[in-house]
């Protein structure tokens, strides 16, 4: 059990949420890099005055929507805290309203950070697979005395191949390149999808037209609309819209059914 568990069942029962919210969240706050080009064995164990004296070659990653994260506890904490009180007192605590207002809008901004980790480089890391956050991260971490930064820390795959001075990448990417990127990437979901929706109406038209029998008609169209619906359910929310889709797709399948089944 890591010390930030303990210390979380030891401290909750204190409704100041400052020590132990921060004791449960910070282990998460920086994460050490483990270098894509550099394989090492299972049974391979570091030593410390290796790990002090490779200082510079080593790379972190800040997870700011970790400190979300704590924020949403410490708020949910203080709401709790009040839910109590009005319960049992009948009383409303001061600020409950702005706590809750709080509490919302950081939910919201949660929700922003989770859509921007889709990104190509997600805004709420600072991470050392790139230069510039490297060295904005090292320098910080050079204020810390050496005991405590050459401590152990948990160390998580690298995403992609480290870059080194010649990376002049941005937080966000130039707005040039970021567009190119986005139409670029537009262009090629939208092949898929024309190239997706070819196979499922080219496929069951030259299955029937090859074949005039209508249990070769019936059977193909069934599976074919059974695959589209699951289709739909994955790439669709709304029930409505999934319904819709695969009722049209069968409509058009049933027109081939029509054309190529003979008549008795």
């Amino acid at each position: 059990m890591n010390t930030a568990t303990q210390s979380t069942r030891r401290d909750t029962h204190d409704f100041n949420p400052t020590g132990w919210v921060l004791n449960h969240h910070k282990d998460n706050f920086i994460l050490e890099l483990k270098d894509p080009e550099t394989k090492k064995s299972e049974g391979d164990v570091e030593n410390p005055s290796t790990r002090a004296a490779s200082w510079s070659s080593r790379r972190f990653r800040v997870n700011f929507a970790q400190l979300q994260n704590m924020r949403m506890r410490k708020l949910q904490s203080r709401l709790v805290k009040d839910a109590v009180n009005m319960y049992f007192t009948s009383k409303e605590p001061e600020q409950w309203e702005e706590t809750l207002q709080q509490y919302t809008k950081a939910c919201q901004d949660y929700d922003y950070m989770t859509a921007c980790s889709k990104r190509e480089r997600d805004p709420f890391l600072a991470t050392g697979e790139y230069w510039i956050d490297h060295r904005v991260i090292q320098r910080a971490m050079e204020s810390v005395p050496r005991e405590f930064r050459d401590g152990p820390f948990d160390i998580i795959q690298s995403i992609q191949k480290w870059r080194y001075e010649d990376d002049t990448s941005t937080i966000g990417g130039t707005r040039n390149a970021s567009n190119r990127k986005l139409a670029t990437k537009g262009f090629y979901k939208r092949l898929r999808t024309a190239a997706i929706s070819g196979v499922f109406l080219l496929g069951p038209m030259w299955l029937m037209a090859l074949h005039h029998e209508l249990h070769t008609a019936l059977v193909s169209t069934t599976l074919a609309v059974a695959l589209f619906g699951f289709g739909m359910s994955w790439f669709l929310e709304k029930e409505s819209d999934v319904l819709a889709s695969t009722a049209a797709y069968a409509a058009v399948l049933v027109v081939f059914v029509g054309l190529n089944t003979p008549s008795t």
